[in-house]
Parts: structure tokens; C-alpha cells; sequence
């Protein structure tokens, strides 16, 4: 009775372990989403035309390079094994959560490209936590 009682202890922790790996898996796949619609927004015709008519060439520079950044780290992210980012992305997801949230609401007014720029550098400083580029 007992060998039967720790296989089914065993199972319990193996499906808990199962089902908490999968809901971080779905969590982070939902991350990986809005950050292709995010930088399908980057590269749109209204925030690349708000950028060309800012006048401030260090902000329109940053822009290109923190959208760059952006783009090659869901890149990379998407070409890792998420379940060997996993732990890392989980330690920073409310962090990267609200971070999203923040360039979603800067990409509302394409014309505060300042607020734009920040957004992205918030997101890409905790993506250069989860995956270093190399």
C-alpha cells in the first residue's frame, strides 16, 4: 500500500510540474505575440513617417537602433527552446508584462516619439536580462 501511495504522490508532483510548465509556456508564448504585433507597428508607414518628421536626429536615432534592438530579440527568443528560457522569462514576466503594456499604450500616439523610444528601451532592457544577444 505504501509503494502505491508514493507512485501516486509521484504522479501528483509530475502532473502539477507538467501543468504549471505548460500554463508558463502559453503565458510566454501570449509575450511572444504581442511582440510580433509590436514590431509589425515599429515598421509601419505611421510611426516610421512620425520618426521621419521628428526633428531631433538623436531621438530618430535612437529609435532605429532600440527598434532593431527590439526585432532581433523576439528573433532570438524565437528561436530558442522556450523551455530553457523558461525560468528566466517567468522571474521577469509581471516586469516585461507591464513593459509591453507600455509601448502599447506609446504606440497609441505615433507622434510622442519620445515615449515611444522609452518603451522600447524598457522592453529590450529586460529582454538583455532573459537572452544576452550575442
Amino acid at each position: 500500500m505504501k509503494t502505491t501511495d508514493n507512485s501516486l504522490t509521484q504522479t501528483q508532483s509530475t502532473t502539477k510540474a507538467t501543468n504549471s510548465t505548460t500554463t508558463a509556456t502559453r503565458s510566454t508564448a501570449n509575450l511572444i505575440t504581442q511582440m510580433r504585433q509590436q514590431v509589425a507597428l515599429l515598421y509601419s508607414p505611421q510611426v516610421q513617417v512620425a520618426f521621419e518628421k521628428e526633428k531631433n536626429q538623436a531621438t530618430q536615432a535612437a529609435f532605429i537602433k532600440n527598434r532593431q534592438y527590439f526585432d532581433n530579440y523576439l528573433h532570438t527568443l524565437e528561436r530558442q527552446s522556450l523551455t530553457t528560457i523558461l525560468a528566466k522569462t517567468q522571474a521577469s514576466k509581471a516586469e516585461l508584462e507591464t513593459a509591453i503594456n507600455s509601448l502599447n499604450q506609446a504606440l497609441q500616439n505615433v507622434n510622442n516619439t519620445v515615449n515611444i523610444v522609452s518603451a522600447i528601451e524598457k522592453v529590450t532592457r529586460i529582454m538583455t536580462r532573459i537572452i544576452p544577444l550575442v
